[in-house]
């Protein structure tokens, strides 16, 4: 069911000069002994002050020294996540910024084909000019003294996340991630963002053509990937300020070093490789996803879970034509699903759950023909929710629920084959429960609960044959039980409370051996309690309050070894309250008032308070009370 601090320790300067003074007293007092003092050995006399002053002041000197240069060793063998002196005017930064613009207007002239780009930018534009204008001084509030590339001194690098490359590509030569089939960004966005140097993109040009001791020529095949991972951590770490784990990160080491970034076994080249995963959950990114992620086409696997990222998912994640993973759940980003997102047709794993995502779910997402699990669960989404997803073949895992989906539940739903677990509830949908779910033949659990659909209980659902949790509560459902109930062999949890259900309970209830949750109640239920529900003998909980149930309670209750609640109160029920309650030795609360009971609460059932039973109510108030009974924990 739905149901994851570094101590810095500076040097004791004070116990350093207690130490030494210790020693100056143990000096002077031996330098004025009897036995040291020797006339006529000094060429000059030394006042005792003036040694004194002398010796204190290379103590302090000492202290001094020795505090300052472990600090100095400290900040050179530290990376410095600030943003250096912004200097775009460097021939190695026109380089690089050139290489990349290259590539992203041949990709959009490839995507365009024959049809002229309006965003195809001249890559002789003196990016230099137009930066420095802007800045006349050069430098930002983060200037930095080192290189921001210098390793960091004794930080884990290694990742937590398997190498999903089924067959690598054996080689040390730099091998390129291929170009995709169309451009990961917009050029004239990426002039733009270069302009405004506080942007990630420029910071991360900066540090790559400035501060990166790797050295990348701006034609290494792969040198838009170690930009773009700089331009991701520019946008989500706040320069570093508020990641977990920076293993790596901004080092002169290939990024297949860095903390979660793997490449492919044999793909590394010179350490600067094919990424196949990137993995940063739970690491402390904020701030947005950045549309260079479109440049990773090799990736496998992206899960940025459990972050505090926000923003919008960048219509550029089309370009990861290889992915198969993507969990970007527990985040704040909002925005829309982009459509793009049905062009991953190798996606196995789609998770966005628990974000503030709005809006429809695509009907493109219905082209991810690979999808097994698909989880849009607590969101914003609104809209219908689409047919399309009836067409995706092997998926295993829809959660659809906690969000504002309206409309009715796709009957196409019937074609899912594979499908093991649907939760669609907590939404706005209406309309009736297709019968066609009955062909879901692996169907395991089916929540539609807290929406406002109607009609009956198809007798289809009866027929799935693996079936363990039905929760279709909180809706306007009417109608009958189908008397097919009996075949649901496998039935554990039964939830369809909080609804208008009308008819008896059938008797076929009693063939449910593995029940053990059965809520019936607030709906218009008539009739007798069916005897053979005591041949369910897994049953734990049993609540069949505020309905119109009438006849006597069956003796065969009894039978329910195993029962801790039986609820029955605010019905028609008659008769005495039969004993052999008093057998049920793991009931914990037993509810009866709002009855016509009569009688005498028995002694086998008051007995089984000092057992396991802790609440005990009936009509038992009043000066003639319909039930006598002295051990009740509340009469009414």
């Amino acid at each position: 069911m739905k149901s994851p601090s570094r101590k810095f320790f500076p040097m004791q300067t004070g116990d350093y000069n207690a130490n030494n003074n210790r020693n100056v007293e143990s000096d002077i007092e031996m330098a004025h002994s009897p036995r040291h003092k020797k006339p006529c050995l000094f060429i000059f006399q030394v006042r005792r002050s003036t040694l004194i002053s002398m010796f204190f002041g290379f103590v302090i000197v000492c202290a001094i020294i020795g505090a300052v240069v472990p600090m100095a060793t400290k900040k050179r063998n530290t990376v410095s996540y600030a943003a250096g002196t912004y200097k775009p005017e460097t021939n190695r930064f026109q380089d690089i910024y050139e290489s990349l613009l290259n590539t992203m207007n041949e990709e959009e002239s490839e995507e365009e084909e024959t049809i002229p780009s309006e965003n195809t930018v001249d890559n002789s534009v003196d990016i230099s000019g137009e930066i420095n204008t802007l800045d006349a001084g050069g430098s930002t509030a983060g200037d930095i003294d080192t290189d921001p590339s210098e390793s960091v001194s004794g930080t884990d690098t290694s990742g937590t996340t398997t190498n999903p490359s089924d067959e690598p590509v054996v080689s040390t030569a730099p091998q390129a991630e291929s170009a995709s089939e169309s451009a990961a960004i917009d050029p004239v966005e990426f002039v733009s963002s270069i302009e405004k140097k506080e942007t990630p993109q420029a910071k991360a040009l900066n540090w790559i053509a400035n501060y990166d001791k790797a050295k990348l020529s701006s034609d290494h095949p792969n040198m838009r990937i170690r930009y773009s991972l700089a331009a991701l951590f520019y946008a989500t770490s706040d320069e570093g300020n508020n990641w977990k784990n920076k293993g790596g990160w901004l080092s002169g080491n290939g990024y297949c070093d860095w903390f979660g970034v793997e490449c492919g076994e044999g793909e590394e080249g010179d350490g600067n490789g094919i990424v196949r995963v990137l993995n940063l959950t739970d690491n402390g990114l904020s701030g947005t996803l950045i549309p260079e992620l479109g440049f990773f086409t090799h990736l496998n696997v992206v899960d940025l879970r459990k972050n505090e990222l926000s923003g919008s998912i960048p219509s550029s994640i089309k370009n990861l034509g290889q992915l198969e993973k993507l969990y970007l759940s527990d985040n704040y980003l909002e925005g829309s699903i982009p459509e793009a997102i049905g062009q991953l047709k190798n996606l196995k794993n789609l998770y966005l759950d628990d974000n503030i995502i709005s809006g429809p779910i695509p009907n493109e997402i219905g082209n991810l023909v690979q999808l097994e699990w698909l989880g849009l669960y607590m969101n914003l989404l609104t809209g219908t929710i689409p047919a399309s997803i009836g067409k995706i073949p092997n998926l295993y895992v829809l959660y659809l629920d906690e969000n504002s989906l309206s409309g009715n539940i796709p009957p196409e739903f019937g074609n899912l084959k594979r499908v093991a677990d649907i939760r669609i509830h907590q939404n706005q949908l209406t309309g009736s429960i297709p019968p066609q779910l009955g062909a879901c033949d692996y169907l395991e659990i089916l929540y539609f609960d807290n929406n406002r659909l109607s009609s009956t209980i198809p007798w289809q659902l009866t027929e799935l044959p693996y079936v363990a949790q039905i929760h279709g509560y909180k809706n306007q459902i009417s109608g009958p039980l189908p008397t097919e109930i009996g075949l649901m062999k496998d039935l554990e949890s039964l939830h369809l409370d909080h609804n208008k259900i009308s008819g008896w309970i059938p008797s076929e209830v009693g063939l449910l051996r593995k029940l053990e949750v059965l809520y019936l109640y607030q709906n218009n239920l008539s009739g007798q309690i069916p005897s053979t529900i005591g041949r369910s003998e897994s049953l734990e909980k049993l609540r069949l309050y505020d309905n119109q149930l009438s006849g006597f309670i069956p003796t065969e209750i009894g039978n329910l070894a195993n029962l801790e609640e039986l609820y029955l109160e605010n019905n028609y029920l008659t008769g005495e309250i039969p004993s052999e309650v008093g057998k049920m030795y793991n009931l914990e609360s037993l509810r009866l008032e709002g009855n016509n009971i009569l009688g005498v609460m028995s002694n086998s059932i008051c007995n089984l308070k000092s057992i396991s039973l802790t609440e005990l109510s009936t009509d038992c108030a009043g000066a003639v009370p319909e039930v006598q009974c002295s051990c009740c924990t509340k009469c009414y």
